[in-house]
């Protein structure tokens, strides 16, 4: 029998890392990076415009990505790495100041981060960063404790966020996110190999399903805040010429941050652009 706990109703997100290591808990889906304490780049979805290729190329080499990743996380993390979600875009950009049509946009606006990768990207542009819970962000926006945010557009819609908003842009391709399913170890280790395969199998079907509507829940959202805000849609071509050569900076530094599986991964992405 296997008992499931919802939307955070159990851990949440950053404080599963620790019951998973454990056995607290014996499988749980959740943000990649909350690991980095033990494999630095596991932060590869908190870094915009690494990937030139946008969301196939992702899709591309989500697979070949366990493979690197999933022995470091067993010798160090104790864990294991059996399948992903795609979360979606996290390129949706919303503030109450201006349109925002170039990375320039952001110099002088108090924004939400989503990650501190993606913080030091704001800050380089001149904006003044804040990391906060997405829980949060209604109340700081509403208040003016924030002038804007970044995050997915179906968060956007999903949390109201467009209620407190004015201007909306949506930065197509520029960053996603995708939710790796780990499973205890030694949990795994116990499994005979036809229930190992079954769970697999399980994830695989999981993944089909996950990438559909990570798109369609995607386009939905944008047709929404498109008819409630002011919005503006930039193209995949605008992305790979504009915004992601701003992103220079944060991606050599994670990638020395990330050492030699930085290096594996750096030949991944050149291989497959």
């Amino acid at each position: 029998k296997v008992t499931t706990y919802l939307g955070g109703s159990l851990y949440k997100d950053k404080d599963e890392v620790e019951p998973l290591r454990t056995g607290a808990i014996d499988i749980s889906s959740h943000t990649y990076s909350n690991w980095n304490a033990y494999v630095p780049a596991t932060e590869i979805w908190d870094v915009g415009g690494l990937f030139p290729g946008g969301w196939d190329q992702k899709l591309k080499v989500l697979d070949e990505l366990m493979k690197v990743f999933d022995p470091e996380l067993q010798a160090k993390a104790g864990v294991k790495q059996i399948g992903w979600l795609a979360y979606g875009d996290l390129g949706t950009l919303g503030n109450n100041a201006r349109p925002i049509t170039k990375p320039e946009d952001l110099k002088g606006l108090k924004m939400r981060g989503i990650s501190r990768r993606m913080a030091k990207w704001q800050e380089s542009l001149g904006s003044s960063p804040a990391v906060i819970s997405s829980a949060e962000v209604y109340t700081a926006l509403q208040r003016g404790t924030v002038e804007g945010a970044m995050s997915g557009s179906t968060t956007f819609t999903d949390r109201k966020w467009i209620e407190v908003v004015k201007h909306v842009t949506n930065v197509d391709g520029f960053a996603h996110m995708f939710f790796y399913i780990h499973m205890n170890k030694k949990r795994w280790d116990s499994m005979e190999p036809a229930a190992q395969q079954i769970v697999l199998q399980a994830t695989r079907e999981a993944q089909e399903s996950a990438n559909k509507v990570a798109l369609d829940e995607h386009k939905k959202a944008v047709q929404v805040i498109a008819q409630k805000t002011q919005f503006v849609q930039l193209s995949a071509d605008e992305t790979k010429r504009v915004w992601a050569p701003t992103t220079k900076a944060v991606v050599e530094e994670y990638f020395k941050d990330s050492g030699s599986l930085g290096q594996q991964i750096k030949q991944l992405i050149d291989r497959t652009s």
